[in-house]
Protein backbone atom coordinates (compact mmCIF):
# COMPACT_ATOMS: atom_id res chain seq x y z
CA UNK A 1 0.00 0.00 0.00
CA UNK A 2 1.54 3.29 -1.37
CA UNK A 3 1.74 6.45 1.19
CA UNK A 4 0.26 9.53 0.71
CA UNK A 5 3.72 10.93 0.74
CA UNK A 6 4.75 8.94 -2.06
CA UNK A 7 2.01 10.12 -4.09
CA UNK A 8 4.01 13.14 -5.37
CA UNK A 9 3.81 15.20 -9.27
CA UNK A 10 6.80 15.17 -11.80
CA UNK A 11 7.34 18.31 -13.32
CA UNK A 12 9.20 17.99 -16.77
CA UNK A 13 11.77 21.05 -16.47
CA UNK A 14 14.20 22.44 -19.42
CA UNK A 15 15.62 25.34 -18.01
CA UNK A 16 17.33 26.97 -15.18
CA UNK A 17 15.47 30.71 -15.35
CA UNK A 18 16.91 32.10 -11.72
CA UNK A 19 19.11 30.85 -9.18
CA UNK A 20 20.87 32.40 -5.85
CA UNK A 21 21.30 31.63 -2.01
CA UNK A 22 20.09 33.46 1.27
CA UNK A 23 20.68 32.67 4.74
CA UNK A 24 22.76 29.33 3.35
CA UNK A 25 19.75 28.02 1.72
CA UNK A 26 19.94 27.59 -2.18
CA UNK A 27 16.83 28.84 -4.17
CA UNK A 28 16.62 27.40 -8.29
CA UNK A 29 13.83 28.28 -10.39
CA UNK A 30 13.01 26.25 -13.16
CA UNK A 31 11.38 26.89 -16.63
CA UNK A 32 9.18 24.92 -18.94
CA UNK A 33 8.86 25.99 -22.52
CA UNK A 34 4.91 25.84 -24.04
CA UNK A 35 4.77 25.86 -27.44
CA UNK A 36 1.92 28.02 -28.47
CA UNK A 37 0.54 28.71 -31.62
CA UNK A 38 0.70 32.55 -33.03
CA UNK A 39 -2.77 32.48 -34.45
CA UNK A 40 -1.78 35.50 -36.57
CA UNK A 41 0.84 34.21 -38.74
CA UNK A 42 0.36 30.29 -37.72
CA UNK A 43 3.38 29.99 -36.49
CA UNK A 44 4.64 27.99 -33.39
CA UNK A 45 6.45 30.24 -31.14
CA UNK A 46 8.05 28.63 -27.32
CA UNK A 47 6.54 30.58 -24.30
CA UNK A 48 8.55 30.19 -21.07
CA UNK A 49 6.48 29.60 -18.36
CA UNK A 50 7.57 29.17 -14.74
CA UNK A 51 7.09 25.25 -13.49
CA UNK A 52 8.54 25.05 -10.23
CA UNK A 53 10.77 26.40 -7.86
CA UNK A 54 13.33 24.34 -5.11
CA UNK A 55 14.74 25.53 -1.99
CA UNK A 56 17.37 23.52 -0.22
CA UNK A 57 19.95 23.63 2.64
CA UNK A 58 23.59 23.51 1.71
CA UNK A 59 23.87 19.88 2.34
CA UNK A 60 20.85 18.88 0.04
CA UNK A 61 22.77 21.06 -2.57
CA UNK A 62 25.63 19.61 -2.34
CA UNK A 63 24.46 15.73 -2.62
CA UNK A 64 22.57 17.44 -5.83
CA UNK A 65 25.54 18.84 -7.29
CA UNK A 66 27.76 15.39 -6.73
CA UNK A 67 24.75 13.15 -8.31
CA UNK A 68 24.34 15.57 -11.06
CA UNK A 69 27.81 15.80 -12.09
CA UNK A 70 28.03 11.72 -12.05
CA UNK A 71 24.57 11.43 -14.06
CA UNK A 72 25.82 13.82 -16.43
CA UNK A 73 29.49 11.92 -16.88
CA UNK A 74 27.58 8.63 -17.42
CA UNK A 75 25.18 10.30 -20.27
CA UNK A 76 28.78 11.92 -21.57
CA UNK A 77 30.12 8.30 -21.78
CA UNK A 78 27.56 6.51 -23.48
CA UNK A 79 27.02 9.35 -26.12
CA UNK A 80 30.73 8.85 -26.67
CA UNK A 81 30.70 5.33 -26.55
CA UNK A 82 28.05 5.35 -29.38
CA UNK A 83 29.60 7.35 -31.61
CA UNK A 84 32.52 5.83 -31.25
CA UNK A 85 30.02 2.51 -32.32
CA UNK A 86 28.67 4.60 -35.42
CA UNK A 87 31.97 6.00 -36.66
CA UNK A 88 33.45 2.19 -36.88
CA UNK A 89 30.07 0.75 -38.22
CA UNK A 90 30.72 3.66 -41.61
CA UNK A 91 34.35 2.69 -41.98
CA UNK A 92 34.80 6.33 -41.61
CA UNK A 93 38.34 7.33 -39.96
CA UNK A 94 37.67 10.56 -37.49
CA UNK A 95 39.54 13.46 -38.25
Amino acid sequence: MSKSLDNVGVTFVNVLTGRGTLNNVVNLQFGTYQFDSNDDEGKVEPALATSCRLRMDYMCAQQLYESLGQLLKGIAQEQQALAAEVVEASGERPN
